[in-house]
């Protein structure tokens, strides 16, 4: 269950993790003892130099049911078509109603079906991440029973091992969407306008900062991409807009909500109905006011 969290959470691109194995034994036994954290199990972050911990458990022993269900035969021509439609589950989930199902049932009975067995198995887990430098906790828990279809006109019961398996995969998958951010890739502007310096000279020092700043950020190296774009910023005395939107893009990038709220208002502040502003740039800055309005919360 933990290796199943990990790679989840790997995946998600937000945290990256490391195995503090040779202190998961004193670990596992202050979680199992304590509902919230110790100066203890704060002091065994600190010594891993990590941010948070997670503490993977189950709750209960896992409980695994095996029934007889009609699934999709699909030998059948209809059926294998049927099969890719729904993904060979002949039985609509709990929370399937109305339309949905009228329509899994009209493709069922066009496919033709078959009985076979089906495993259900409910892993009962909890993941508890903490910070620990403050203490606080976040955890959620997840008892979702994974479904696991036979072969279609084969009676008995899937194997437990490879229910299990789906079902641990499951749970790290809840465990991460609900524990961990999401990293994903966006496209932003970038400026490298300095239409509002009027110093010629200074102009073109802010405009190449600015541009080599760019071609940094493409390269992937963020770090360099900034540091132009505070020179842009120092040659113009704080007035390059383009350096102002650019530097707050970078703040935002690397977490610094403070810097980048800063420099967003004043790249703003600055202008009044302008062509600079476009709508995605609009939409940039209420999804950041967003986002960091959620993390003060």
């Amino acid at each position: 269950m933990e290796a199943k969290t990990e790679s989840s959470l790997n995946s998600g691109g937000y945290f990256q993790v490391i195995d503090i194995s040779n202190r998961r034994e004193r670990l596992r036994e202050l979680a199992y003892t304590q509902s919230g954290m110790t100066e203890q199990q704060l002091a065994v972050g600190r010594e891993s130099a990590v941010d948070f911990l997670l503490f993977v458990r189950l709750t209960n022993q896992p409980r695994s049911e095996c029934k007889e269900e009609e699934a999709i035969n699909t030998t059948h021509g209809m059926g294998a078509l049927v099969g890719g439609l729904l993904g060979n589950d002949a039985t609509a989930p709990a929370q399937e109603t109305g339309l949905a199902l009228a329509w899994r049932k009209m493709l069922l009975t066009l496919s033709g079906t078959k009985p076979a067995g089906v495993r259900y198995l409910t892993l009962f887990v909890q993941g508890r991440l903490t910070d620990v430098q403050t203490g606080d906790s976040f955890s959620y828990a997840t008892s979702a029973p994974y479904r696991l279809v036979g072969i279609p006109g084969n009676p008995e019961c899937p194997s437990a091992l490879a229910a299990l398996d789906g079902a641990a995969t499951a749970a790290g998958l809840a465990l991460s969407e609900r524990l961990s951010p999401q990293l994903a890739d966006r496209s932003v502007p970038l400026l490298d306008r300095v239409d509002d310096i009027e110093d010629s000279e200074e102009a073109n020092s802010v405009l190449s900062s600015l541009q080599l700043g760019i071609r940094f950020a493409r390269q992937g190296d963020m770090t360099e991409a900034a540091r132009q774009w505070e020179l842009a910023l120092r040659h113009s005395n704080g007035r390059s807009r383009a350096a102002l939107w650019n530097s707050a893009i970078a703040a935002w990038r690397r977490g610094d909500s403070a810097t980048a709220a800063d420099r967003f208002q004043k790249f703003f502040d600055q202008g009044d109905g302008d062509d600079w502003i476009s709508d995605e740039m609009l939409r940039l800055w209420a999804d950041f006011k967003d986002t960091a309005h959620a993390a003060e919360e």
